[in-house]
């Protein structure tokens, strides 16, 4: 079963949200909250190269991407500048099924999980105004934890299915851009694109077969809606 970003990408789709945004805004007031409490939702298709192009799953399955989901602390430190620590969860997979002689068919799942923690420097100048948004810009870093989890399940004859699971982790860097309205005195929306880069090393290799190091990339595109609350007027 493939994913599909293709709706959600759409100029259409995000200048909906962003007047969405704009008519639920109430005035804005100016004043930076010292800290943000948030939970955020949206899209990330990253490239995933290898599975796409190289692994075996290649031209069966892609990996198209998946929900993104996480929450994050927003400290404002100086000025328009404040400091936006998170951490998020994304999860795909991709199937296939195989026949093999004497007669044996076997379906085949890989799942990768990438579970982000990182923090970033954010540009909210107080003074910019457009349609009753707050637009803002920012960068970071991040540690990625990947899982990965290829599952065998022979369907016949009826077996127990066979695990192989592997793990390791590395660093993502992320530019964004979004525009936040206020929805009352202590609470909010923003609305996110922001662009990863990085990747990280898979280890290859079946039947047997000595491992190889594949580097899989997970540049791509992330969509983002947050909700946020802070405690202080």
């Amino acid at each position: 079963m493939r994913n599909s970003v293709t709706s959600i990408t759409r100029p259409g789709l995000l200048a909906a949200l962003l007047l969405a945004l704009g008519s639920a805004a109430s005035p804005l007031h100016g004043q930076q909250r010292p800290l943000r409490l948030a939970i955020e939702g949206g899209w990330y298709r990253p490239s995933m190269d290898y599975w796409n192009e190289r692994s075996t799953f290649a031209g069966i399955d892609r990996f198209d991407g998946s929900g993104l989901f996480g929450a994050a602390v927003v400290a404002q430190v100086a000025g328009p500048l404040a400091v936006r620590v998170s951490a998020g969860y994304w999860r795909a997979a991709v199937h296939d099924s195989t026949l093999s002689l004497p007669i044996e068919i076997t379906r085949r799942e890989a799942e990768v999980t990438l579970v982000p923690v990182g923090a970033a420097l954010l540009v909210r100048p107080a003074s910019l105004r457009l349609a009753g948004l707050r637009p803002y810009a920012g960068a970071g870093a991040s540690l990625v934890f990947v899982r990965k989890q290829v599952t065998h399940v022979p369907v016949f004859p009826d077996e127990p299915p066979a695990r192989e699971r592997d793990s390791g982790r590395d660093f993502l860097a992320t530019v964004e851009a979004g525009v936040e309205a206020e929805l009352g005195p202590r609470q909010g929306l923003t609305l996110a694109l922001r662009y990863a880069f990085g990747g990280y090393d898979e280890s290859v290799g079946e039947d047997g077969a000595p491992l190889a190091t594949e580097r899989v990339s997970l540049a791509g595109s992330q969509v983002v809606l947050g909700f946020w609350w802070s405690p202080f007027r």
